[in-house]
């Protein structure tokens, strides 16, 4: 029997009352599917199904992962150590980096990461900044300690648990619930082992990269399709949607029926549109459309400014939506202002909007002063002109 995300996050909240550790059902996500498919609650995948166009859970496995965490037990006295790469005082940094992390990243290289990030919050801007890579008598590094720890990342979730609240420093090393640490292990063997089937491509069985750059949503869930399969199953967009409100796109017309507009490699995901106008620019796959929020960097893409006038107002006023009329000036103003004679580009520390238009505070690395320049609405709005003007021949 299939059950609604609301439902199995209501049943696993009644399962799991006797659990003798805090469980975040939150965690039922429907947006994890992009990575396999599932989603983990405990050491239990649970599989998402997609009918009409809605995510659904299996009953029977979302009582599998209830019963299994309400009959977990962690005995207080039963701890094993947890071996995280703590770095003792006065120990030299590696040559490679960060080595608070391991080699892979797993949950307990996650531990390490969000301590030293937790670290660099508490340190003393004034203290030597090498005792941020040294172990404290709390087992932490720099100044950091338990409770300034847990207040910073005591609520992130792994596998629909909260792995700090599990965490025991006994002077010498780190200890956990051996039950505790069972579970996290099962789970990341078996995250581990989803994503690998999940980098196989449907059409033709060739090993994509980690985390879903090839998966792209059907009608019927996720499916991994590599760029030349995504081209053989289809169709090129040729402004079928053009003109439309993006709030009136028929239901029916789906975007994973489409190559993105941008790349033209991979299955459509989304259907991008004009924020200022509410019309449809074309579909985007998931990795195009996460790269429009790079400001600028999109700007420059081969074909990105030819998207953008895609919208029919934008184009009919050779202008851009607010957000890129924004980034154009900001460059403008860098490749305009210099602190004296001196050749390096400044940075916009702030941009503020003033009734006239832009201040743009800007400082200068090199000398450590700040100015301010500002740019009226017209001004702005002839140096947009002028970038949809020249942009088109060589950026589309």
């Amino acid at each position: 029997m299939l059950i609604s995300p609301q439902r199995a996050r209501d049943l696993l909240a009644e399962l799991t009352r006797p659990c003798p550790m805090r469980l975040a059902t939150a965690a039922l996500d429907t947006r994890r599917f992009h990575h396999h498919g599932h989603v983990f609650f405990g050491d239990t995948a649970l599989e998402g199904r997609k009918e009409k166009n809605r995510w659904w859970f299996v009953a029977d496995e979302v009582e599998q992962a209830g019963r299994t965490l309400a009959g977990l037990r962690l005995e207080p006295g039963d701890l094993v150590e947890v071996h995280l790469p703590v770095r003792q005082p006065g120990e030299v940094r590696g040559d490679k980096g960060n080595d608070w992390l391991g080699p892979d990243t797993n949950w307990r290289s996650e531990i390490i990461s969000w301590m030293g990030n937790a670290a660099l919050y508490e340190q003393d801007p004034d203290s030597d900044w090498n005792l941020v890579h040294a172990v404290n008598p709390h087992g932490l590094p720099g100044s950091l300690t338990m409770e300034a720890f847990r207040a910073r990342f005591g609520t992130m979730v792994r596998a629909g648990t909260y792995p700090l609240d599990h965490m025991t420093w006994s002077g010498t090393s780190w200890l956990m619930p051996r039950e505790y640490v069972e579970l996290m292990d099962r789970w990341q063997a078996r995250d581990s082992e989803l994503l690998e089937k999940a980098r196989v491509c449907r059409g033709c069985g060739s090993l994509g990269p980690r985390y879903g750059a090839w998966r792209a949503p059907t009608p019927r869930g996720y499916v991994t399709l590599c760029p030349a399969c995504s081209v053989a199953v289809c169709e090129p967009y040729t402004g079928q949607l053009a003109g439309v409100a993006y709030t009136c796109v028929p239901r029916t017309t789906r975007p994973a029926r489409f190559l993105c507009r941008l790349c033209g490699l991979s299955r459509a995901f989304t259907w991008d549109h004009c924020h200022d106008h509410g019309l449809v620019r074309g579909p985007l796959c998931a990795s195009c459309n996460t790269y429009e929020g790079k400001g600028v960097r999109f700007l420059e893409r081969p074909g990105a400014l030819a998207l953008l006038l895609d919208c029919p107002a934008c184009e009919r006023e050779q202008t851009l939506p607010e957000r890129w009329r924004v980034d154009v000036a900001t460059e403008h103003v860098r490749g305009l202002e210099r602190h004296g004679r001196c050749p390096i580009r400044p940075r916009v520390q702030d941009t503020t909007p003033t009734d006239s238009g832009l201040t743009f505070t800007l400082g200068c690395a090199a000398h450590d002063t700040v100015w301010s320049r500002s740019m009226t609405a017209a001004e702005i709005a002839v140096v947009v002109a002028a970038f949809v003007t020249a942009g088109p021949a060589t950026a589309s």
